[in-house]
């Protein structure tokens, strides 16, 4: 049988708990228009998670709310289901059922998270446990999509970035792009590199292996090892499955495998397989979205405070 894992996405989750919290502003504000968007777009993958579980629990809820109103106002608890479809809304089953919600609503947050958890959790598990094709079909999807949002978010992040930082950081780093070939110094167009190199499509950010390239070379080896470093590489895992469930209906290739073949949590398939995701490595690779795009938010956020003259903090 098949473990999903699906509760293991809504705990212990370090992603989940930063993009809960309000976004600390950067010292260099022209960066505070793609953090914002990096955030929100991270943070709409831990909203869309939770919402399965919010519904099983509140349809749990308030079928018990509505038995107890029944019990109070109508001493009776046995019903058909056609009585129960022919029975009348009352003003006084109304303003019971309201009650329990009020009271409902005063618990405290962790008390919350805690029923939510043990009753919205428990009727998605046992659907999973019983094999039924509907819920595991829906589940897939919702791992699917943090997934490719995941990506989604990272790609859009080092874009902006990179574009901004050559746009307004120290000019070594258009030097060092000039040194590498990437670009060709009888094309600069005046202050503004990054956003004419982008808006005449002499830089893309669309493949892994152009965004480090990129970066390396207007940045340096040392911020490009970082792809490796961060998160134990996983956002090479990332890149790869965004690509096969966008380009190959979730099937793996050989170009998957040799991109995942130093994961060992993948190291298992074989070509033309279906990727089957679960909790665990759905929050792993969300996580490693998050992680390199804050060091490279913090590296770039430095480096332009640095040659402003500004203390340079990391951004967390």
């Amino acid at each position: 049988m098949r473990d999903f894992k699906f509760v293991s996405l809504l705990t212990g989750d370090s992603a989940a708990g930063w993009l809960s919290r309000p976004i600390e502003q950067p010292k260099s504000p022209v960066l505070s228009e793609c953090i914002t968007a990096f955030h929100m777009n991270l943070a709409r993958t831990c909203q869309f998670q939770i919402m399965p579980v919010e519904m099983t629990y509140q349809g749990t809820r308030n079928a018990v709310f509505t038995w107890n109103s029944l019990g109070t106002i109508l001493n009776k608890r046995s019903f058909t289901l056609d009585e129960m479809a022919a029975l009348e809304l009352t003003p006084e089953l109304e303003a019971e059922f309201a009650r329990q919600i009020s009271e409902d609503s005063k618990t405290s947050h962790e008390e919350q998270v805690r029923l939510r958890l043990r009753f919205g959790t428990a009727l998605i598990e046992g659907m999973l446990n019983e094999n039924l094709p509907a819920p595991m079909a829906a589940i897939d999807a919702l791992f699917a999509s943090i997934v490719v949002q995941s990506w989604t978010a990272f790609e859009c992040l080092v874009g902006d970035l990179w574009v901004l930082a050559i746009d307004h950081g120290p000019k070594k780093w258009i030097e060092q792009l000039v040194q590498s070939k990437q670009i060709n110094k009888k094309e600069m167009p005046g202050p503004r590199w990054g956003s004419h190199l982008r808006a005449k499509r002499k830089v893309t950010f669309q493949t892994l292996p152009n965004i480090r390239r990129l970066y390396e070379a207007a940045f340096g080896e040392l911020l490009a090892m970082e792809f490796n470093n961060v998160a134990g590489g996983h956002i090479v895992a990332l890149s790869a499955i965004r690509n096969v469930l966008t380009h190959r209906a979730g099937l793996t290739d050989s170009t998957f495998l040799e991109q995942v073949a130093h994961f060992p949590e993948f190291s298992r398939y074989k070509v033309s397989e279906p990727v089957l995701l679960d909790g665990e490595c759905v929050k792993r690779l969300r996580q490693a979205s998050l992680e390199l795009g804050l060091a490279l938010i913090s590296f770039v956020d430095d480096e332009i405070a640095r040659a402003e003259g500004k203390k340079p903090v990391a951004v967390v």
